[in-house]
This record gives structure tokens, C-alpha cells and sequence, in this order.
């Protein structure tokens, strides 16, 4: 019983002295994390990856064949990358529509002509009829002066003589009007010919481009090369069954003396790209074949890779060193690394080490805790925790470049310096 006792004050007196020593360890200054590093001098590099394919500098593009000037579907065409010999057809077209639309057209044309002839004919008659009735009231003229008053051989009466008069009077009116009405149908008889024969000129001019279009349903290369077909904005290749407007290509044919590649960097990541950095891009098929490049030019505008995507990317031109046809070759799917920073030997610490706020240093050099004002468009004070021997120290730092994790110290910090990850947190447990 007395051996149980013993055991259980030991125990306590045990518990009471951890709790004593826990206590004063708390008391004093702020302890560190266990999370630290030695700052030391070594290659600072900053790349920004990214996805793409390549393509060739020029390209020859393949459009309609000439005498197109309406939309077209594809009914076949030649596979993605192929081979393709001058002269080789590599499209076809539908030639159904056209076809359709001549025979509408030549029927149109033979109806033409049948209304022509039959306004042709129309207009005869009446012709003629009014040509008899000039010549009928012609001879009643004749007649009617032959007899008239003026011979005096014949004895009349007044009334005859009157007669006679107004007889001649009415047939000479009657043959202008006879020759007025002539005239008119003449002039009628021309301009609804004329109407026939527009219709008939504009249907025949139709059906000239119907037929050229019927010829014009084949596309050949026109050299030698691989056949890369056009992709929508949505990144799909076109196929049979979509249509191709007149001065829109449908493909190409890549010149494969000089190779680029096009990398899609993302929007958050593109800051630091610039026009003549390096880039290293090694295709997927062959990663172990490294191709050397220089970003030649940047869109101006990110883009979407697919249809209500809100990420965004801006497309970077690469021009390559290398061009060789046998495996590097348009559509391949790459790699790009892009340099944006390449320093050999500089002092740099994690950018989560890093600690700022607005404010002016008051004086003193980098290396006390010394206060400030805070001030807008002042430069933020930079500062970094770091372990003197049982103590931390707040020391401000001057920075270089910036890379995503890590960043260049100028000033503030020498080789061998250990630095603290995170803030030291202090007695109430929140970080300082």
C-alpha cells in the first residue's frame, strides 16, 4: 500500500516540474518553427511550360477551285498528313445542287424561248391586222378624193358635196390613228421583247456558272507536300459533310523548310513572355530529341481552346532551328519550355519566406527592425525572419527577379544566412 502511494507522488511531482518547465519555456522571446533554410548562391531559372503543335512557316492554302462562287460541301477528302503527289486529287465537292439547279435553269431557258415565239407571234398578228386596216382605209381615201368635189364634172347637191367632205376628212384621221396604233405596238412589241430577253440572257449567264461549277468539283494539289486540313475555332479538323464558302481554305500544304511551333500559354503565366526569349520544344513522339527555338511573335488577345471555357490562352510563335520532314512534321503535338530568366549563380529564398507591407524605411541599414509610416504609392518594405542563434530577427531585403516560387535577393541576406519558411508565431499563438 505504502509502495502505491509512493508511485502516485512521484507522478504528480513529475506532472508539476513538466508543467513548471513548460511555463518558462513559454515566457521570453518568440521560438521559431521548426520550417527553415540556409540561404545559398545558385542558378536562378524561371520556365514557363506549355502545350502546342507544330506547323510550318509557310503553307500554300487550298480554296475553291476557280468558277465557285457559291458554297460547297465536302463529300470527300484526303486524310490528315498525307502525302500528296502535284496534280493528286485531294477534295471533292457535292455537285448535286448545281446539277439540280442547271436543270431548273435550262428548263427555264427552254420556257423563255417558247414565250418569246409566242410574243413573237402576238405581236404579228396585231401587226398585220393594222397594216390591213391601213391599207383598207388607204383605198377608201383613194376612192373618196377620186370622186370628190373638186373635179366639177359631176353635178351634186350641197348635202353630197358636204358629204363628200366630211367622208375624206374621217378616213384620212382614221389612217393616222391606224398608223399611231402601228407605231405603238412597234415600240411595245420591242420593249416586252427586250424584258423576254434579259430573263432569258440572266438565266443562260446562271446557268454558265452552274456548269463551270459542275467542272470545278475537284481540288488538286498543286505541288507536292503533306495535306493538313483546316481546324474550326473550336480546334476540329473539317471532314466530309461541312461546308467551305468561296475564298475560304479548306486545307494546306505545308513548305517544310522551316518549322514553328504554336504553344498555348495560359493567361496567368504570359506576364514575362517577351519576343526573342528561348524556348526548348521536344515533340511528343520523340522526347528525346530537343528542338532549340525563339518565340518570334504573341497574340495580342487570349483565347478560349474550347467553347465556353473561361480559361484562357495566348498563342506564342516559335521559330525553329531544326527542319527535318522525316519526323518533324505539321500537327504534331510538342512540349514548349520557355526561359524566361537564366542567371547562374544568385542568392534567392522561397517567395512563402517573403513578408511586406507598405511603408517608408525611417533609416538605418538592411538588418534592424526599424519602423516606418505607411504612406499610398510609397514601395513596400520587404522583409524576411532570420535566426540568430536563439533569437529571430526581422530583417528587410532588397529583391531581383520574381519566378513563381522563388525569388532573387539583392541585398539583405549573405550565404550562410538561415532564414525562417513561415512567421514565427508568438505566445498567444497567432503569427506574427
Amino acid at each position: 500500500m505504502m509502495s502505491l502511494v509512493s508511485v502516485l507522488q512521484k507522478t504528480i511531482a513529475l506532472v508539476l516540474l513538466l508543467i513548471i518547465l513548460s511555463a518558462c519555456g513559454n515566457s521570453g522571446e518568440p521560438t521559431a518553427g521548426p520550417a527553415s533554410i540556409v540561404v545559398q548562391k545558385s542558378a536562378f531559372r524561371v520556365l514557363v511550360r506549355a502545350d502546342g503543335e507544330l506547323s510550318a512557316a509557310n503553307t500554300v492554302p487550298l480554296t475553291l477551285p476557280p468558277g465557285n462562287v457559291m458554297p460547297r460541301t465536302i463529300v470527300w477528302l484526303a486524310d490528315d498528313g498525307k502525302w500528296v503527289e502535284e496534280g493528286e486529287v485531294i477534295a471533292r465537292f457535292d455537285r448535286s445542287f448545281a446539277e439540280r439547279s442547271l436543270r431548273e435553269v435550262l428548263t427555264q431557258l427552254q420556257k423563255s424561248d417558247l414565250d418569246i415565239d409566242a410574243k413573237k407571234r402576238e405581236f404579228s398578228l396585231a401587226l398585220n391586222k393594222i397594216t390591213a386596216d391601213i391599207l383598207v382605209t388607204l383605198q377608201e381615201l383613194g376612192v373618196a378624193e377620186r370622186f370628190s368635189i373638186e373635179e366639177g364634172s359631176i353635178a351634186m347637191s350641197r348635202q353630197e358635196m358636204i358629204e363628200r367632205m366630211q367622208d375624206a376628212g374621217f378616213l384620212r384621221l382614221k389612217q393616222d390613228h391606224f398608223k399611231k396604233r402601228q407605231s405603238g405596238q412597234e415600240n411595245r412589241r420591242q420593249a416586252e421583247l427586250a424584258v423576254l430577253g434579259a430573263q432569258r440572257e440572266s438565266a443562260s449567264s446562271k446557268g454558265s456558272l452552274l456548269e463551270q461549277q459542275i467542272e470545278a468539283s475537284v481540288t488538286r494539289a498543286p505541288n507536292a507536300g503533306y495535306f493538313v486540313r483546316k481546324k474550326s475555332w473550336l480546334g476540329e479538323s473539317l471532314s466530309a459533310g461541312q461546308t467551305v464558302f468561296p475564298g475560304n481554305s479548306f486545307g494546306e500544304i505545308p513548305e517544310l523548310g522551316k518549322m514553328q511551333a504554336i504553344l498555348q500559354v495560359l493567361e496567368s503565366e504570359a506576364g514575362s513572355i517577351a519576343v526573342g526569349q528561348k524556348v526548348s520544344v521536344s515533340i511528343d513522339a520523340f522526347p528525346d530529341r530537343p528542338l532549340d527555338g525563339i518565340i518570334d511573335s504573341m497574340a495580342q488577345v487570349p483565347a478560349s481552346l474550347e467553347q465556353n471555357s473561361p480559361i484562357k490562352y495566348f498563342a506564342v510563335t516559335v521559330s525553329l532551328e531544326q527542319a527535318d520532314p522525316d519526323w518533324i512534321t505539321p500537327g504534331a503535338r510538342v512540349r514548349g519550355l520557355i526561359e524566361i530568366l537564366d542567371k547562374p549563380a544568385v542568392l534567392w529564398v522561397p517567395n512563402q519566406s517573403i513578408r511586406q507591407s507598405i511603408g517608408q524605411l525611417s533609416g538605418g541599414g538592411v538588418g534592424g527592425e526599424t519602423g516606418g509610416q505607411s504612406s499610398v504609392g510609397e514601395k513596400p518594405s520587404l522583409w524576411v525572419y532570420l535566426k540568430a542563434g536563439r533569437n529571430i530577427e526581422k530583417r528587410y531585403i532588397e529583391i531581383g527577379d520574381r519566378g513563381p516560387l522563388r525569388t532573387e535577393i539583392t541585398a539583405g541576406l549573405a550565404i550562410g544566412d538561415e532564414i525562417l519558411l513561415t512567421p514565427p508565431v508568438n505566445q498567444s499563438g497567432a503569427a506574427e
